[in-house]
């Protein structure tokens, strides 16, 4: 299994009111279709979140890895702070330097909008 470390950087909503900038670090793990990852940001509310999740992405298109994760997440007021659950689309682009991912995070009304986040793993040597 490969662990690398990951930087959280930004997000975009479909709704206006949330902060694009969600700077944070985590650690990203790969096993063959399965990704692991832990790690702290500040969410896009301005509170710190604290995650942990489990990824399963058995689909290839050329180098680009797609599938689903999820797992839970705290920070959010609308949950008082405490651990809620969370799934997401996962997008992975391999690189020379690392991956880049796309997480898709759905509507969910009420909750949370339609949001696009972007994170790097980052290999070092």
């Amino acid at each position: 299994m490969d662990c690398l470390p990951q930087l959280h950087t930004i997000a975009i909503h479909a709704e206006a009111g949330y902060q694009p900038n969600v700077p944070g670090l985590g650690v990203f793990c790969r096993d063959e279709d399965l990704a692991y990852g832990l790690g702290r940001y500040k969410n896009s509310i301005g509170a710190v979140s604290n995650y942990f999740a489990v990824g399963f992405q058995p689909w290839r298109m050329g180098a680009l890895r797609y599938g689903f994760i999820g797992g839970a997440v705290n920070g959010y007021s609308f949950n008082d702070g405490g651990y809620m659950p969370m799934a997401a689309g996962l997008i992975s682009f391999p690189q020379s330097w690392g991956e880049a991912h796309l997480i898709v995070i759905p509507l969910i009304t009420g909750v949370t909008p339609l949001t696009i986040q972007l994170s790097f793993t980052m290999k070092y040597k």
